[in-house]
């Protein structure tokens, strides 16, 4: 049996149904059960669980001989980092009560960073907290930012043709498609590609991409190709987050916090002593994919 946090999350969830598809049992953790449906019929067995909730995440984890565990950011909540360091506690609570001894943890590239990071400092706070269980296995991946971000685009490219954010346009940012996170994760939990202690991985695509190339790549296969990028600046990013995604403002802060510190050079990956999992999924790949799923007939 395989533990799955954050099933119906994009990583999540590719790795549970990829684990189902290989025969392998497999008990899918989220918040939602109506969202937990899909994995169901495919033979997953639910578990409604709140990030936070200690004995609903240890009933959801014991009896696994390894879990994969990841941190949703809460995009609502009030203080962002109190909010990361209470799924903390309840995750190392959760796995410490509930005496597994495998665990594939999902970061981010920049956790290593203690502060000053905006979103990533909380990936620190995990990252600290789960080292402090001495008698868990545990395998970390850092991985890139998401080429699926750009999902989070498409209104704003549906309504006004262009991509905006508070990453300047030509800065290289290590990226990777979340199918092959879920691919190095469902090997990592399987197969005996690691072996005990707290080792850190990187998983990154063939090559770093800066917003400019993004763009263009997306554009071209969404027959957009006039499409540009716009950098908005910290203050506007913020208020865009606010008004029209729902954040809190402190949730936003963060955001454009991880995106100067990228914009700086302080996040970069790597690193010496560090491996690196090459993800064979380009950003072509993604957008010719991504495309697809929006202009296929039952879309329009």
């Amino acid at each position: 049996m395989f533990t799955v946090l954050g099933a119906t999350g994009t990583v999540g969830g590719q790795l549970a149904a990829s684990l189902l598809g290989d025969g392998h049992r497999v008990r899918a953790v989220g918040r939602s059960a109506s969202r937990l449906d899909t994995l169901a019929r495919l033979g997953a067995e639910p578990a409604v669980a709140d990030a936070t909730d200690v004995p609903a995440l240890t009933d959801a984890m014991r009896g696994s001989s390894a879990v994969f565990v990841m941190q949703p950011a809460d995009a609502t909540a009030v203080d962002h980092m109190a909010s990361q360091r209470s799924m903390t506690d309840a995750i190392v609570g959760a796995l410490r009560d509930s005496g597994v001894s495998r665990v594939v943890v999902l970061s981010s590239v920049g956790a290593e960073i203690p502060s000053g990071t905006g979103f990533l400092a909380g990936l620190h706070v995990m990252e600290q907290g789960l080292a402090s269980l001495p008698d868990v296995d545990m395998l970390t991946l850092r991985a890139g930012w998401f080429y699926d971000n750009a999902r989070a685009y498409l209104p704003l490219i549906q309504h006004a043709g262009l991509v905006a954010d508070s990453l300047d346009p030509d800065v290289a940012v290590p990226m990777v498609a979340t199918r092959d996170i879920a691919a190095a994760a469902r090997e990592a939990l399987t197969g005996e590609s690691w072996g005990g202690g707290h080792p850190i991985r990187e998983i990154l695509g063939p090559v770093d991409l800066d917003q400019a190339t993004v763009t263009r790549v997306l554009g071209r296969a969404l027959g957009l190709p006039e499409m540009e990028y716009v950098r908005l600046s910290d203050d506007d990013m913020i208020a865009t987050l606010v008004a029209e995604a729902g954040f809190s403002p402190d949730v936003a802060r963060h955001h454009v916090g991880m995106t100067r510190a990228i914009n700086d050079g302080r996040v970069a990956a790597r690193h010496t002593g560090v491996p690196v999992i090459t993800g064979p999924t380009t950003i072509d790949d993604y957008a010719a994919t991504l495309a697809e799923a929006l202009l296929s007939p039952d879309k329009r």
